[in-house]
């Protein structure tokens, strides 16, 4: 029996024992023996792709969807270092995931051998770290699983992905149990079941509960007292927390200032984006200078007028995360509190109300300043008006043409999660998100990269089987995912992509040549992705008219989806260029002295 299968066989009865159940691999013959034990662990789902980048993305989709830790496997050389733009992301979002690349043994680094190069410590501070000899024999199989164990362990606890570098030397096919052996092979490396030996990690599919020290809860008791004078500013939150959030916000008396990714637009007690209300009412933003007390929940904020409110707000200010690094972008003094969202409303019962949110938009907010709860309504009521005299589709004709502004605002009103892309798409939504339901809304912001992101949204398809999601990207981030498109082929995605021919966020920097601007920045592709579908057999369409998109909107996502036809479907939308930001700044300006803008 090989060693190198013997290698592979202890990793992954161990990620099985420790109740891992999605494997991401990669066809290679160095992580070969990986993918010839497949029968040998059928409650384990395998998920093959081509491409290593891509390969990431799609494990980190589904570790984001279920925030269970997922495994990803490769071959040696540069499929490892492939890995890198997911690793950066995970880490940065505590996004769970084990990365285990197959190596050459020792004796053949630095010697020329086809393939090999050092892989040790590859992701450098972006992942904690195990190297993993050759196994051989079940006193080193043993202690190679307790040592695995405590990595598991602690990378579980930090929100750190780990890597297990893994030697496998050759031969590294062959049977799986020769025929003239008497007894399974691999009976001595069985019977170190990991049950105890990670608190939590088997049954719990979020980070445990973290409790704060006496001053440290001293401290959040002080800020949600109930007595209305604290102002919550929610950046990205998870949906299974924003969940948890929701109603405890909502009766400790706190306006709540929520980017999109927080999950908590359209709750009691939230306010009308923060871009809009600095420009629609300056005097309600100024009366929230009043307060004397912010908390800060999550730390990813993508409007930056509201990093700059935080850093300039004259009260005191404290940050709260469920990890230990920082989420203070604006660089203000302020206390850092370490506490998970379940732990923080398991310090205040009296604030469990047990009823359903009001995802009205424009409902009356429940905190106890009515002055603020009433100008709160008043700017919604307008913002939601204007916007439905200009872009929404039930008051422009069936036939009027898409806009990034009205695609953007019928968007609010799907039954599927949504992943959002970066650059102009997720400031867009921002914006112009008002969720009609208890939408779950995903992004990608630990490094805002614009790569993967096809991929992330198969992954993350795979924790809404019944609905599949839809996903809105730009038209360059389509371009970096191409080789994801091949995967829509298994996976419920409705990949809507925002084709404005280049990197449209540009066009708002102060760039005074229209040459370098458009040739360095913008760098348009004049492309269009009708022969890009074609190539893996997914279903394409342009849409231009509003009735086309809320037709498509209504059905299933993947309905034809029967047989040999593709899980997915692309939905491309042409934009004019420049148009989006144009009217995003008309639409967000402050009104002159007349009331016009």
């Amino acid at each position: 029996m090989p060693d190198s299968i013997l290698t592979a066989f202890c990793i992954l009865s161990l990620l099985s024992d420790c109740d891992v159940q999605d494997i991401c691999i990669a066809p290679g013959s160095r992580n070969a023996p990986f993918a010839l034990l497949r029968e040998r662990f059928p409650t384990l789902r395998w998920h093959v792709h081509f491409d290593e980048r891509d390969l990431g993305f799609l494990a980190l989709g589904m570790a984001l969807g279920n925030r269970k830790p997922v495994a990803v496997i490769t071959t040696s050389g540069t499929a490892a270092g492939n890995l890198l733009p997911a690793v950066m992301e995970s880490r940065n979002s505590h996004i769970p995931l084990i990365l285990i690349t197959a190596d050459r043994p020792w004796e053949l680094l630095e010697t020329g051998s086809n393939q090999t190069c050092e892989q040790d410590r590859l992701y450098g501070s972006y992942a904690r770290f195990m190297h993993v000899p050759v196994l051989s024999d079940a006193t080193l199989t043993a202690a190679a699983r307790r040592k695995i164990l405590t990595a598991l362990s602690e990378a579980a606890f930090s929100g750190i992905p780990l890597h297990l570098n893994v030697e496998l030397r050759e031969p590294l096919y062959g049977d799986i149990r020769r025929p003239e052996e008497d007894e399974d092979p691999f009976t001595a490396l069985k019977g170190f079941p990991a049950d105890g030996e990670i608190p939590g990690f088997r049954k719990r599919s979020d980070f445990p509960d973290i409790f704060p020290g006496a001053p440290f809860a001293a401290k959040l008791r002080e800020f949600f007292s109930g007595d209305g004078k604290t102002l919550v500013a929610a950046g990205a939150i998870h949906p299974d927390d924003a969940e948890i959030l929701a109603d405890f916000l909502g009766c400790s008396g706190c306006p709540v200032l929520a980017d999109i990714q927080s999950n908590l637009r359209g709750r009691q007690s939230v306010l009308p984006p923060f871009d809009i209300l600095t420009v629609r009412s300056p005097g309600l933003t100024e009366r929230l200078r009043e307060f004397p007390r912010m908390a800060v929940i999550g730390g990813r904020f993508i409007s930056k007028k509201i990093l700059a409110f935080i850093r300039d707000f004259p009260g005191e200010v404290i940050f709260i995360t469920a990890y230990g690094d920082g989420i203070n972008a604006t660089s203000r003094p302020g206390l850092t509190v370490r506490i998970t969202p379940r732990a923080l409303t398991q310090m205040f019962p009296e604030f469990s109300s047990g009823h359903s949110p009001d995802y009205s938009p424009v409902s009356t907010p429940a905190y106890p300043d009515q002055n603020i709860a009433a100008a709160a309504k008043e700017i919604a009521e307008e913002m939601a008006e204007e916007m439905a005299e200009k872009t929404l589709p039930e008051n422009l004709s069936e036939e009027a043409r898409l806009t990034e502004i009205s695609a953007t605002a019928i968007l609010s009103r799907i039954n599927t999660p949504l992943l959002v892309g970066n650059s102009l798409p997720a400031r867009l939504a921002d914006c112009l998100l008002f969720p009609q339901n208890s939408m779950r809304i995903f992004s990608l912001r630990g490094v805002s990269g614009i790569d993967g992101l096809i991929a992330a949204a198969a992954g993350l398809s795979r924790t809404s089987p019944d609905s599949g999601i839809t996903a809105v990207i730009g038209d360059m981030s389509a371009l970096y995912g191409l080789t994801g498109i091949a995967l829509l082929k298994k996976y419920r995605v409705r990949l809507i992509i925002f084709n404005n021919n280049g990197g449209n966020i540009f066009m708002k920097f102060p760039i005074n040549s229209p040459a370098v601007r458009n040739d360095l920045f913008v760098n348009p592709q004049n492309t269009d992705f009708s022969r890009a579908a074609a190539m893996f057999g997914i279903p394409w369409r342009r849409v231009t008219r509003i009735r086309e998109l809320r037709e498509i909107l209504k059905t299933p996502v993947g309905s034809d989806h029967s047989g040999d036809k593709p899980a997915g479907e692309i939905i491309e939308i042409p934009f004019p260029q420049g148009e989006g930001l144009d009217l995003l700044q008309k639409l967000i300006a402050p009104k002159t002295e007349t009331g016009k803008q």
